[in-house]
């Protein structure tokens, strides 16, 4: 299995912890969006993150293996893939990513650890437009 395909585990109940296999390289548009997913560790093979596709979960931490390239949008509604997501605190974004599109943590209020490993000049355009709503306004860069 290469993917999991949009709205495959939308607003499931009974999801509370998921792992990819290690071949998964695309997560469709709202594939996990209302579950109450609260753990779900992208592997190495992820390259593509639909649109809201975790959005209103669970997560507390997200981590961006350096595989993954793409945040899907949804025209002029950005990507919204970790939206609304009241319990996510931490991201670290890798190096793999060279941009993020808007919407992308609209409404994770709770967001307050940033990483960028992003090694472009996007980079700290990304972490301001990110961290505007953040609790602690300095996120970390690194290039």
């Amino acid at each position: 299995m290469t993917r999991v395909g949009a709205y495959a585990f939308y607003s499931a109940p009974a999801l509370a912890t998921g792992r990819l296999l290690d071949d998964v390289a695309t997560i469709g548009r709202k594939a996990f969006a209302l579950s109450r997913v609260g753990e779900m560790p992208l592997w190495g093979a992820v390259r593509s993150i639909g649109v809201e596709a975790f959005a209103g979960t669970a997560l507390s931490a997200v981590v961006f293996p350096a595989s993954v390239t793409t945040l899907e949008e949804d025209g002029g509604a950005g990507s919204r893939a970790f939206a609304d997501c009241q319990l996510l605190e931490s991201v670290v974004i890798g190096a793999g990513m060279k941009v993020i599109p808007k919407s992308t943590f609209e409404g994770s209020l709770g967001l307050h650890n940033l990483t960028v490993e992003m090694a472009t000049e996007e980079a700290m355009v990304t972490s301001v437009r990110l961290s505007h709503n953040m609790k602690e306004r300095s996120p970390t860069v690194v290039t």
